[in-house]
């Protein structure tokens, strides 16, 4: 545990980290200090021990030359012994020149160390047997060994101050290692309380203090980096108190545009219960109307089987006794009206079972699913005579441009129909501010294809572009506050695809915009 926090300490604290390597550097200069001092006392202390055991030996040599020399050995060990017993050997040996031994002795409760010292020393005498040459000519006498001492020195002094130069040695050093680490612990903080001071900014600002902090610094690097950091942290509340702001505002567009959501998505609410009222009427309306148009419908065949009786005889009254006046003109264009009136009638009466029909249809979500060949033509120039004969012009041009060629489209003429009127209303409410207000209706048959095409073009002002990808989505609608439903392009797209064709809306690169219908060919 206490390793794991260590270490832990160690790789999240630089102070630490530098303090731990000071540490551990002054720990091993002293540990190495203290070993080359302990080595260099113990050389010095066996040098002393062999110097002391070369000078015992001198001595020793000089005070038995003469008794060796003669022979003397009782007074060779006497004056050895007493030389002997006063010194730190703790074994001597005195051999003659023919390494015959005269005197061993070692001192009583001591024996020879492991790891002892041997002196040695040689023994000579001058030679008195000179011949006359070398007396004339003053050489001197030769030198010849008579003997040699060795001596065993007592090397216990030795590992006795080893011990205490190593006992008080590692005192000191751990003395001075406990004093250098908190001379160099004290020092490094003054050194890293710049950085301490740094690294408290940085916490602050982490925290999402950022108030300015201005504790006492020195002019270095670390005083200057918390500057620094004192300007960022002022540019950052500027760029938070802005960001802030912005967030507000956005908020409260986010809450003004919801509530415009709101109030749009209410509006097409209470459009769609209109519209839910709406189909209950019409079913309503549908069967209140279809009663007497059956009615209507039996009274003209009832008249057109009467007029085909009554038609003979009248031709031959005229006959007989001429010209005479019928409905107040005379019989020869009486009878021709009276045909066209009848025929219209019946025509008329067919028209209103189909709306009802299709009134009826919508209202119950029922689909037509009868595909009949007819003229796209036909449904072309039956939709501008209803508008003409509604008063929807309002001095707004049509002009008809219908192909000769053009093939029968299959589908179903009178929802066709209607999808048509509900395109050229579009085109002529959009001109509504427009001088020179002209909607073209054409037709052509498709080059590659041989579809039937139908068009009805305005030179209005279009649509905004980023309304057209939205035009057949129910309920959007431009003129929401003007009555519109937002329904008449969506019905009118899914009775065209209903019949296999498509409706598509651009606007013209020269100005207004196109409606085109493609059916399938018959």
């Amino acid at each position: 545990m206490v390793l794991k926090r260590f270490k832990n300490k160690l790789n999240r604290s630089l102070r630490f980290r530098l303090i731990s390597l000071i540490s551990a550097l002054i720990g091993l200069l002293t540990f190495i200090f203290a070993t080359y001092f302990i080595y260099h006392e113990r050389s010095l202390i066996t040098r002393q021990l062999r110097s002391e055991g070369e000078l015992l030996a001198s001595l020793i040599a000089s005070e038995i030359q003469t008794s060796l020399y003669a022979g003397a050995s009782e007074d060779t060990a006497w004056h050895a012994a007493r030389l002997f017993q006063s010194s730190s050997a703790t074994t001597i040996r005195i051999t003659d020149q023919l390494d015959g031994e005269i005197v061993y002795s070692t001192k009583i409760g001591m024996e020879t160390p492991s790891n002892y010292i041997t002196v040695k020393k040689d023994i000579h005498a001058d030679s008195h047997g000179r011949s006359p040459e070398s007396i004339l000519l003053d050489e001197p006498a030769p030198v010849v060994m008579i003997g040699r001492v060795e001596l065993v020195m007592d090397s216990e002094k030795i590992n006795t101050m080893m011990k205490k130069l190593i006992f008080i040695g590692g005192i000191t050093c751990v003395i001075f290692w406990f004093v250098a680490s908190k001379l160099s612990l004290f020092f490094m903080k003054r050194i890293t309380s710049s950085f301490q001071t740094l690294m408290t900014a940085v916490k602050r600002i982490e925290d999402g203090n950022l108030e300015p902090w201005f504790p006492e610094t020195v002019d270095d690097e670390p005083g200057r980096a918390l500057a620094a950091i004192n300007s960022l942290a002022q540019s950052l509340k500027l760029k938070n108190e802005e960001n802030e702001r912005l967030q507000a505002e956005i908020v409260k567009g986010l809450r003004l545009e919801i509530d415009e959501e709101k109030s749009r998505n209410m509006a097409k609410l209470i459009q769609t219960n209109r519209m839910t009222s709406l189909g209950l009427l019409v079913s309503s309306m549908a069967h209140e109307i279809n009663n007497p148009n059956g009615a209507i419908r039996l009274a003209a065949e009832l008249l057109e089987r009467g007029w085909r009786d009554m038609r003979p005889v009248l031709n031959e009254v005229a006959e007989h006794e001429g010209e005479f006046r019928l409905c107040g003109m005379p019989y020869s264009a009486a009878m021709t009206d009276i045909e066209k009136a009848v025929d219209a009638i019946s025509r008329s009466s067919l028209r209103i079972e189909q709306v009802v029909r299709n009134l009826r249809g919508y209202s119950l979500g029922s689909r037509e699913k009868e595909q009949i060949p007819f003229d796209l033509n036909s449904v072309a120039e039956n939709s501008v005579a209803i508008l003409r004969a509604h008063g929807k012009m309002e001095s707004i041009e049509i002009i008809s441009t219908l192909a000769t060629d053009l093939p029968l489209a299959g589908g179903n003429p009178f929802q066709t129909e209607q999808v048509v009127i509900n395109l050229l209303m579009n085109a002529i409410q959009a001109m509504t501010t427009n001088h020179g207000r002209i909607v073209t209706i054409s037709t052509e048959k498709d080059p590659l294809t041989g579809e039937p095409l139908l068009h009805v073009t305005d030179n209005g002002p279009g649509v905004p572009e980023e309304h057209i990808a939205h035009l057949f989505e129910p309920f959007f609608s431009t003129r929401i506050d003007q009555g519109g439903s937002g329904l008449g392009l969506y019905i009118s797209e899914f009775i065209i695809k209903e019949q296999g064709g498509s409706l598509t809306i651009v606007n013209m690169k020269e100005g207004g915009c196109r409606a085109t219908i493609r059916l399938a060919a018959a």
